[in-house]
């Protein structure tokens, strides 16, 4: 019904959600959706991934100590207080802790990351009796070796944190940089080293098993090609598709292939037309007819897009298929669709965080249409 009163209900690429069972459910149901596969919300499925790896008993129950000493200094205004003049005194800046919280992304890593930095502050405030009693000071020790597993774990954790960001961004193509981040970070940050302790040995194997479950990266003769892996052949950073096994490379360039064709036959009908650059306009139009059989041949845009230079993982993709709309134009439109698919559901939940700082308690009345409005201009203010 939404779909057709914004007269988009064959527009529709994906629908990207969280992981709960009765909204892809819901998605699974929808007949005008044409990419059902793997389209989760790549961040909230990399947070689940990484919290059951963090289920170890030692590493949770460190993470718990923390959260205990963070807990402590956020409910007594005193030692919150003591903290900050410890930081003053040792030339630190005055920052409060941070609470992991189950709902919020990279909060783990947040938290860690924080207490180890004011470690010293925090351990001359505990080691003060005015103002710490033996108990409490004892509940809240942190020895040498649990620090060191702390820093373990914050060296762990920032890759993921790093990519966890990299998706959620919403100004360039992420989807199509999700298995090869993915790849990126278990081959380069997550190998296993002779040296790893216990710790950083079954964090890796942990969280390997979960992202690869998770975001299916193995590929197996029952696989579907996801929209992912197409987005990721139609970037043209990661269009060699290394990061994917040999089969898995064969079936997704042969469904990317299939989808041109598709697209050739529904605008078989249509005159494709090449615009006149400033330059090359002279020779274009001489040669039209030659140029105009060319380009709309589907087997011929195929194999000239294969045989482009792979770009550098920093280069634009975006840009680099705006300047090539008119060799391959049957390409670019299937590009659109799939590089236009977000990695994430952030946008919308920044949407509905939006929506709630608008409509608040004194503000309950306020027409939806003027929401609607007050949200857009919101979220567009560096447009105006």
């Amino acid at each position: 019904m939404t779909f057709n009163n914004w007269e988009i209900d064959q527009k529709v690429t994906a629908v990207v959600t969280d992981n709960a069972k009765n909204v892809l459910n819901a998605v699974n149901l929808l007949d005008n959706i044409t990419e059902k596969n793997d389209i989760t919300c790549a961040a909230h499925t990399l947070q689940l991934a990484v919290n059951n790896a963090l289920k170890y008993d030692k590493i949770n129950n460190l993470i718990q100590l923390c959260s205990k000493i963070v807990c402590h200094f956020k409910h007594s205004n005193l030692a919150s207080q003591y903290l900050k003049d410890k930081q003053e005194q040792l030339g630190m800046p005055t920052e409060s802790l941070i609470q992991s919280c189950k709902t919020r992304l990279n909060s783990i890593f947040m938290m860690l990351d924080r207490i180890y930095k004011n470690r010293c502050p925090i351990s001359n405030v505990l080691a003060d009796r005015s103002l710490t009693t033996e108990e409490m000071a004892h509940k809240f020790e942190v020895s040498e070796h649990q620090w060191t597993n702390v820093e373990t774990l914050i060296k762990l954790l920032k890759p993921l944190q790093i990519m966890t960001t990299v998706f959620c961004g919403d100004k360039y193509c992420s989807s199509s940089m999700v298995r090869p981040l993915l790849n990126a970070v278990i081959k380069k940050h997550l190998k296993h080293n002779i040296s790893d302790d216990e710790i950083a040995e079954n964090f890796k194997t942990n969280v390997i098993r979960e992202l690869s479950d998770h975001f299916k990266l193995l590929w197996t003769p029952s696989s579907v090609v996801s929209a992912r892996q197409i987005a990721s052949f139609l970037d043209p950073r990661f269009k060699d598709l290394k990061h994917e096994t040999v089969d898995a490379r064969e079936e997704i360039r042969t469904q990317v292939k299939n989808l041109i064709k598709e697209m050739a036959e529904f605008n078989r009908d249509v005159q494709i037309e090449i615009p006149v650059t400033k330059h090359h306009g002279a020779l274009e139009y001489l040669f039209s007819d030659e140029v105009n059989c060319n380009i709309a041949d589907s087997d011929i845009q195929y194999q000239n897009y294969l045989a482009e230079p792979q770009l550098k993982f920093d280069f634009d993709a975006l840009e680099w298929w705006k300047t090539r709309t008119s060799k391959y134009p049957l390409i670019v439109a299937l590009a659109m669709k799939y590089l236009g698919i977000p990695a994430t559901s952030v946008s919308s939940e920044r949407c509905f965080s939006t929506a709630g700082n608008i409509v608040t308690a004194k503000k309950s009345f306020l027409a939806p249409e003027t929401v609607n409005m007050l949200i857009f201009l919101y979220q567009n203010k560096q447009l105006l």
